[in-house]
């Protein structure tokens, strides 16, 4: 166990470097749009957690990724899920911006650690929620890996299928035909 967990722990380190790496890279414009002092927040992995969500969502992509990370730092040590999944998710959003080579670290940080975790939940049990891997998904814009993972969460009736339809990560994914009948099956 303690060998399972110590890789785990290597290969998210090794994400978690890769992801720093294309944080480091900037995120164009959207990292100019305030030169305000960051606000003060607590030391905890929930405050950095939140910061990050909010971040992301303002385009501030860079800013994320250093917010996601210290989340991950604070954690400590085990699984670290729920930070882990923040930083797939700034990793998935970064990927929509920078030139071809920073989307392409984006892309290929995300969906490693995506794939980590979905192998920790299938093998070790880690407890991820399946809509929280089908937010990783709609972000990259990976349409038919979200409506697997949605359709993995009403079988497992997981507790966030209540917030699916108003979660703006879920957005780009309102368009698709498939979009309806989830809402429709979900209820």
């Amino acid at each position: 166990m303690n060998t399972a967990f110590s890789r785990m722990r290597r290969s998210a380190l090794a994400v978690v470097a890769v992801f720093a790496a294309a944080a480091c890279s900037g995120s164009g414009d959207a990292e100019k749009a305030s030169e305000a002092p960051a606000p003060t927040i607590a030391e905890t992995p929930e405050a950095y957690r939140a910061e990050a969500t909010r971040l992301r969502r303002e385009g501030k992509f860079k800013e994320a990724s250093e917010a996601a990370l210290k989340a991950y730092t604070l954690a400590g040590s085990g699984p670290r899920v729920a930070e882990r999944l923040e930083l797939a998710k700034a990793q998935a959003a970064a990927s929509k911006v920078g030139t071809e080579q920073e989307k392409g670290r984006a892309i290929s940080g995300a969906i490693n650690e995506i794939k980590s975790l979905e192998t920790e939940k299938r093998t070790q049990g880690v407890p991820v929620d399946e809509v929280h891997i089908a937010e990783v998904y709609a972000l990259l814009g990976d349409a038919n890996s979200v409506f697997r993972w949605l359709t993995r969460a009403v079988e497992a009736r997981s507790p966030h299928i209540a917030t699916v339809e108003t979660n703006p990560d879920f957005e780009a994914m309102k368009a698709d035909p498939r979009w309806a009948e989830f809402l429709a099956t979900a209820k």
